[in-house]
């Protein structure tokens, strides 16, 4: 294995921060208002202008894909149902979405 050096360069700071959380997919988009509710400094930085990941940008999965068990009872909170619930609220999803039969990953004990 070859080894690459990467000469010293002058950046300038634009922001300082306590947290940085990159990608603001689903993940990264509750870590990072995870560390801000407990009074952390954080900077969210995606690729996007948005957060969620395919939750909100793909359309390629449902939102309850991973929020409900073989027998459709939620097991999620927190974050992730404050998240949903807001795009619910705004009209990107359907009230009931928990109750739509979609190609789901089921979650056994």
């Amino acid at each position: 294995m070859s080894n690459l050096t990467i000469p010293e360069k002058e950046v300038k700071v634009i922001r300082e921060c306590d947290v940085l959380v990159l990608g603001a997919g689903m993940s990264g988009f509750a870590a990072a208002l995870a560390s801000s509710r407990v009074g952390a400094k954080t900077t969210l930085v995606d690729k996007n202008h948005f957060p969620g990941g395919v939750a909100t940008s793909g359309l390629m999965c449902s939102i309850s894909n991973f929020f409900v068990t073989e027998e459709g009872i939620n097991i999620n909170t927190g974050i992730p149902i404050e998240f949903i619930d807001r795009i619910v609220a705004e009209g990107g999803a359907e009230p009931d979405y928990l109750r739509i039969k979609q190609p789901q990953i089921p979650i056994t004990k």
